[in-house]
């Protein structure tokens, strides 16, 4: 989209959120849901001309978010330094206007990998006596000490207050488990009527039946996902009590600390997208980081080693439920992607036929397939 186009488009919420001087607007790529502009003018809460983020919340994500938990907990994060600072918060939290960071060190996000951590280190407590030199970004990874500044950025955020909305991980696999199985329900329906009208249309517009085909094949897809997940009940019981083994009291949980949802600033980590920040479980942010971020497996066990020994509010039993996190990020992962597959599949009238929200739903239900081959086997 050109800058003349998001000008436009956004229009009204640059009025609102008094930006004005506008001399450059520019979608920002990075973000699964919700809609990111990078914007160069004018705003009163800065001399001169500035750097903003124009974020625009979907509906999508803001069906699984408190918005206004969001808010406190971002404003929080950013008065320790550890965020950015917001300037503006549209009336129902529609959008937001925060700082923008340039990374002309790195971007963070060159970092990401998921399932990158090897837990064959983590469960038996071995290094290898040689390692392949690191080429690439592992080299750069070594050489900025990235486990350092995840270190400190994981401590930052664990002693903030903890937020008033509190998230457990038993109650959050029961609160995805009761969405998913409302949301079947209607994937089922959708499913038959769909499949009715392939039938019944098959002689009809060709294009009509293609989208038939296509939302048959999404929802079917979904089916066979959740049905998937719903196998590992069991083994998700046995994680969620392993974790349970080990707490001592929740703590502030930022709970999506992947790697495109960090800045390097001033040679110390920002993080951003706060939606479901919350107090929960002490080693959800060890677990983000390990599992997205492409750590070698000494760098693992060293971050490892340092968070949970200035950790109170976990006991000894933490080190052996390190792997149990991890596999609790997926499992969420996968709750995630499989709410937003239904978000931009069906909607009041029955199931979508917008071919946007088709190529969305089809995207998500991409993450929600990969996701769940990172969960470990029973």
């Amino acid at each position: 989209m050109s800058g003349t186009g998001s000008r436009a488009l956004l229009a009204s919420y640059l009025r609102q959120a008094q930006l004005t001087q506008l001399s450059e607007i520019a979608p920002l790529n990075n973000g699964l849901s919700n809609q990111n502009f990078y914007v160069r003018g004018t705003h009163p809460s800065h001399e001169g001309e500035g750097q903003w983020v124009l974020r625009v919340n979907s509906w999508a994500s803001s069906q699984i978010c408190d918005r206004n938990a969001e808010v406190a907990n971002w404003q929080v994060a950013a008065a320790a330094g550890l965020a950015p600072k917001m300037v503006y918060i549209s009336p129902c939290n529609q959008f937001y206007v925060s700082q923008f960071y340039p990374q002309p060190q790195m971007d963070w996000s060159i970092f990401s990998a998921e399932n990158a951590a090897d837990f064959v280190g983590l469960k038996d407590q071995g290094i290898a006596a040689q390692q392949p030199k690191p080429q690439g970004q592992h080299a750069l990874m070594l050489d900025c000490s990235a486990e350092r500044l995840l270190l400190t950025l994981l401590n930052g955020l664990s002693k903030l207050p903890e937020p008033d909305n509190k998230m457990s991980v038993d109650k959050q696999w029961r609160t995805y488990l009761q969405r998913l199985q409302a949301m079947q329900v209607k994937i089922v329906n959708g499913a038959s009527h769909v499949h009715d009208a392939v039938i019944c249309h098959t002689q009809r517009v060709a294009n009509n039946v293609s989208i038939q085909k296509r939302q048959l094949s999404l929802l079917k897809s979904w089916q066979q996902v959740y049905e998937q997940l719903n196998a590992k009940s069991v083994q998700v019981e046995h994680m969620l009590q392993r974790l349970n083994s080990c707490l001592i009291r929740q703590q502030y949980s930022h709970r999506d600390l992947n790697p495109f949802n960090i800045l390097l600033v001033d040679n110390k980590l920002n993080c951003i997208d706060f939606e479901y920040a919350c107090s929960s479980h002490p080693l959800c942010d060890l677990a983000a980081v390990l599992a997205s971020h492409s750590l070698s497996k000494i760098q693992c066990q060293w971050l490892i080693q340092q968070y949970l020994t200035s950790n109170v509010n976990l006991n000894h039993l933490a080190l052996h439920c390190v792997d149990a996190a991890v596999d609790l990020y997926w499992v969420f992962a996968v709750c995630w992607a499989l709410q937003m597959v239904f978000d931009h599949l069906v909607n009041e009238q029955g199931v979508n036929i917008n071919t946007d929200k088709l190529n969305s739903a089809e995207e998500y239900l991409a993450c929600a397939q990969r996701y769940l081959t990172l969960i470990s086997q029973a």
